[in-house]
């Protein structure tokens, strides 16, 4: 037969009947699938399947077995000359699983002029080669090639073409075996130029879309996620991450499949088995993990789990759970019992007052497009399912990011939402070395960051903090909403907790801005919109659809009373409940309380006391300040506590300075802790100063509880200059500076940034001395508000708060279209919309 047909043929053998891929069956209830494995994935409910894994073979040493043998044919194909022909044994040392088979010796085999082709692409042969003896650990692949173990039936090869898209070349790895003499042997030959008869060996062809993903030595994977187990169980954890940054290979292999969105693999499991883990049963452990692992180069099971099934998998006396969530970011392993899920009902059912009002609200959200711009606590989410039963159109949620953690079950509850009707983003601070004031991008662990790609792209360009950020976002998704609402006729509903964007808009308007000059700040492209619209005024662009907003917080209030007194008249409604009497009462003594508690878990992780500080609270005639300055003092020493509020005034239950330099001198030189409940910049950087040069603390403390970072904004501004400079001082005297994070040593999470400076000498100020030359600058939660480091504010108080909020939401959408005004709770209307009169605004 001539030599050109050869290749031809060799593509008729592989898609003929008899050599074609394999498809996994189905029978006829679509109740038993078959997978590669040799068993079946069996349906046991409406969405829950089963799969028995007992009988599994792990097959272990394989990366190091092919390593040997293409190192030795590369070897060999470099120095020698004629063909590679290179040995292996398969010993119970290397390869434990595959030498009690029988197997005693493995073979690579190469043509000279195959191995002159192949040189350059020896990591293709390596993957190649490994995924061709990893299938080995398939039931199916392992009995057709050992010839069905006692029945002793005749031995079926396995061909894998050598590498897969671009790196695929024309070129396949033979795989064999010798029943007789227990060889394994491998060639490699050339598609079209190959020296074996195929029509004569019996063979199948291994696909790498056929029913397997290749995971590199699941051996190795599975010690590597069982240490990881181990030591989340001596922490008194009952979970386990894993994220692409620890396991590469595998979340490469995972996401080339059904899984292109997979970010975290999430372990957990029940207090009763942690003594298990515990107490060094490792290989029950390592075992039922190799094993899953194996199920999790099914294809098969892939797409199950990809189709939000959950995959049972019975590991002899154990099970373990699969199921993904979070829009199939994330894939659950739970061991021998279902995950909880916390859905949003869960949250909202915890909190009363919200509850009774979603209940008689009905569908008031309809036809609406809610941008919701808030913490994300508990009770966010009960208000986030307050707005799901309501029937809002839409909810695009802005997340605002302090320090602290969010938890796993909190992103798993807002990603069991509809798609099509939710989606939430939020900013992280990914740092830049000692850049204080952070530099914040679009985070990964919420929605797809595609519909807002050019945004995400911008602030990684942008070097942007904190406040710019979050006000660039908002623009954005707040634009986003209004295109599509002017499309299909619906509302704008803006919901914030800070004021990062009402007030831009009442500015906007009275400066004149186009539809085109917000696009920009938000950045979005100019044909985000037609043509004829880029030019139009935003106020008239905004008429019709933009119902108004809806604000929380003081500081947000105090932003909309500063543009009425700047433009004269607010541009649209806002609703507030920011200073209703609940809010100002009951809320303000829960966030000093949350404040202080925060601060004192802090302190005691660093070794220090809350008793022994002197401190000093910014905004103490506020609403929460004066509760703040109450608590504070019943914590400390005697006479150890006082407040600064430029609005104070009349007697006050503690000392109330108008400003640091009212203060005593030998009371500021002893203070080291601030406290700023403000939401304005009210210590500068010369009173840091005269801290840093005469106080007579080695540590100190600034906290705030406020929105934002506001009261130590100079400070940091100040700070990073000195940090700039290249020989840097305060006051005359050289300083080094060095910036670390203040981690709890329990759980090694970033509590905020300790900024030691170095005083150099030979002169040093009053309040160092040279056997102690240093200052340590502990700003906790890098200055943003300090509870949101834990729990906030506790539901059972916060419950009412929000019930408010959404008192406020519905005023604003019930289609009264009341002029465009501030809307206060309790001063100028109630929580039915009746206008009340008679009190004065603050």
């Amino acid at each position: 037969m001539a030599d050109q047909h050869i290749g031809d043929i060799l593509k008729r053998l592989r898609t003929s009947d008899r050599f074609e891929n394999r498809t996994a069956p189905v029978d006829a209830t679509q109740n038993r699938r078959q997978t590669s494995l040799g068993i079946p994935l069996v349906r046991t409910g409406e969405n829950t399947f089963c799969l028995d894994m007992t009988g599994i073979q792990v097959v272990t040493g394989i990366p190091e077995f092919v390593h040997l043998l293409v190192n030795q044919a590369y070897d060999f194909g470099r120095h020698g000359t004629g063909d590679s022909l290179v040995q292996q044994a398969i010993s119970p040392e290397l390869t434990p699983e595959l030498a009690h088979t029988g197997m005693a010796l493995g073979t690579l085999y190469v043509r000279s002029q195959v191995m002159r082709e192949l040189r350059p692409h020896k990591e293709v042969v390596f993957r190649s080669l490994r995924q061709l003896v990893g299938s080995l650990q398939s039931r199916e692949v392992r009995s057709s090639l050992l010839g069905d173990g006692a029945k002793a039936g005749p031995s079926t090869a396995w061909m894998l073409p050598l590498g897969a898209g671009r790196d695929r070349l024309p070129f396949f790895a033979f795989m064999e075996y010798d029943q007789g003499g227990g060889g394994l042997r491998i060639t490699l030959e050339a598609e079209d130029d190959h020296r074996l008869h195929l029509k004569r060996i019996a063979h199948r062809q291994l696909s790498e879309l056929d029913h397997r993903v290749l995971l590199q030595d699941i051996g190795k994977l599975a010690d590597s996620m069982v240490m990881g187990i181990h030591q989340s169980c001596q922490g008194q954890r009952e979970f386990h991450i894993e994220e692409p940054n620890r396991q590469p290979a595998l979340f490469e292999a995972l996401t080339n499949g059904p899984l292109p969105d997979l970010s975290v693999l999430r372990f957990t499991w029940a207090n009763r088995n942690m003594t298990r883990f515990l107490l060094g049963h490792r290989e029950d452990v390592r075992d039922m993990m190799a094993r899953t692992l194996i199920a999790l180069g099914e294809v098969l099971i892939l797409e199950t789990l990809a189709a939000r099934g959950v995959v049972e998998l019975v590991c002899g006396e154990h099970r373990v759970y699969l199921d993904v969530s979070r829009r199939g970011g994330c894939l659950n392993m739970a061991f021998d019992q279902r995950r909880a899920v916390m859905a949003p009902d869960a949250y909202l059912s915890r909190m009363p007052a919200l509850l009774a009002l979603s209940d008689q609200a009905g569908t008031a959200m309809r036809n609406v497009r809610v941008v919701f711009i808030h913490h994300l606590t508990a009770e966010t989410l009960g208000c986030i399912r307050v707005f799901d039963k309501m029937e809002c159109a839409f909810l695009q949620g802005l997340f605002i990011r302090y320090k602290g953690i969010t938890p796993d079950s909190f992103v798993d509850a807002l990603l069991s939402l509809p798609e099509n009707r939710f989606q939430f983003h939020g900013l992280h601070n990914i740092g830049e070395g000692e850049r204080l004031s952070g530099r914040y991008v679009m985070s990964r662990q919420f929605s797809s960051l595609e519909p807002v790609a050019s945004l995400a792209a911008h602030l990684r360009e942008a070097h942007v903090d904190y406040t710019p950020a979050m006000r660039m976002s908002a623009c954005h998704l707040f634009m986003r909403q209004m295109i599509l609402a002017r499309q299909l006729g619906q509302r704008v509903l803006l919901v914030e907790d800070g004021g990062y964007l009402a007030p831009l808009l009442t500015h906007w308007v009275n400066a004149g801005k186009t539809v085109e000059d917000v696009l920009a700040y938000g950045a979005l492209p100019a044909d985000a919109v037609p043509e004829e619209e880029r030019q139009q005024p935003i106020k008239a662009w905004l008429a019709g659809r933009f119902a108004g907003g809806v604000e929380h917080t003081r500081n947000g209030y105090d932003q909309l009373r500063a543009c009425m007194a700047a433009c004269g008249s607010l541009a649209f409604p806002s609703y507030t409940m920011a200073i209703s009497d609940y809010k100002n009462r009951e809320e303000g003594r829960g966030a000093a309380m949350s404040i202080l508690a925060a601060c004192e878990v802090i302190m005691n992780s660093q070794g220090d006391s809350l008793y022994t500080r002197r401190g000093v609270v910014i905004g103490a005639a506020g609403n929460i300040g004066r509760f703040l300055l109450e608590h504070l003092a019943a914590r400390v020493r005697p006479d150890h506590a006082c407040g600064v509020d430029k609005c104070a005034d009349g007697p006050l239950p503690f000392p109330v300075f108008r400003s640091f330099a009212d203060m005593p001198a030998d009371a500021l030189a002893e203070t080291d802790l601030i406290l700023g409940i403000t939401g304005r910049a009210i210590i500068l950087p010369g009173t840091l100063q005269q801290l840093l040069l005469y106080g007579h603390g080695q540590r100190l403390y600034l906290a705030s509880g406020s929105t934002k970072n506001i009261e130590f904004q100079a400070l940091l501004e100040w700070l990073q200059t000195l940090m700039k400079e290249p020989a840097p001082c305060i006051d005359g005297y050289p300083v080094e500076l060095e910036a670390s994070a203040i981690r709890d040593p329990l759980t090694e999470i970033s509590h905020g940034t300790c900024l030691r400076i170095v005083f150099q000498g030979p002169a040093y100020p009053p309040g160092v001395s040279p056997q102690n030359p240093t200052k340590d600058i502990m700003l906790l939660a890098d200055g943003m508000p300090l509870n949101f480091n834990f729990y906030g504010v506790p539901s059972e108080i916060i419950d009412r708060v929000m019930a408010q909020l959404m008192r406020m939401c519905l005023l604003c959408v019930d289609g009264t279209n009341r002029p465009a005004d501030l809307y206060v709770l309790d001063y100028t209307v109630d929580e039915q919309g009746k206008r009340l009169t008679g009190r004065v605004l603050p």
